[in-house]
């Protein structure tokens, strides 16, 4: 596989939708955290049994917030599309499949302890896999023709380059 593979996206502009969905919903989430730090941040975390819980969850917020901005305008699309998919995967594991269990893994007790069990655990993770399953299709399939990454990947200067070599 080449580098230019990775950059070139043939695929249809409209794939922009399913790019700015996930990029708004974790741009948002990750401000909610700073905004709401009892209720979506480190008070969240510390109930979900982190450790650390002020430092996990800015690191999180913040990823979130670069990942979502870099996503909104199509720059370095799939490593912030990767670095969010693996965000999400571990939400899911770590947050709710102790739901799923009705048990926590760990310290971790899961999203809620009233609602356990299979339903419990489709309801908590339905907006995780969502973000995981589009950050996982922009990997794949690219950020589309209406990005930047789309526009600078052609470019023979030194920003064109680099796009190129991060394979985005």
């Amino acid at each position: 596989m080449r580098i230019a593979d990775l950059v070139e996206s043939e695929n249809s502009p409209w794939f922009v939708l399913v790019r700015l969905a996930v990029g708004f919903v974790f741009l948002t989430e990750g401000l909610n955290k700073f905004v709401n730090p009892g209720e979506r941040g480190a008070g969240r975390f510390a109930d979900l049994g982190f450790p650390a819980p002020e430092l996990v969850a800015g690191s999180v917020a913040v990823l979130e917030i670069v990942g979502g901005a870099l996503l909104l305008v199509g720059l370095l699309s799939r490593l912030a599309a990767l670095l969010l998919a693996i965000a999400a995967l571990h939400a899911i594991l770590l947050t709710k499949i102790p739901v799923l269990l009705g048990t926590p893994i760990g310290p971790f007790v899961g999203v809620s302890q009233e609602f356990t069990g299979l339903w419990g655990f489709l309801y908590a993770w339905r907006l995780d896999f969502t973000m995981f399953v589009t950050s996982v299709f922009v990997l794949i399939v690219g950020p589309g023709e209406w990005s930047l990454d789309h526009r600078l990947a052609d470019r023979p200067d030194i920003l064109g380059r680099t796009v190129r070599a991060l394979g985005v």
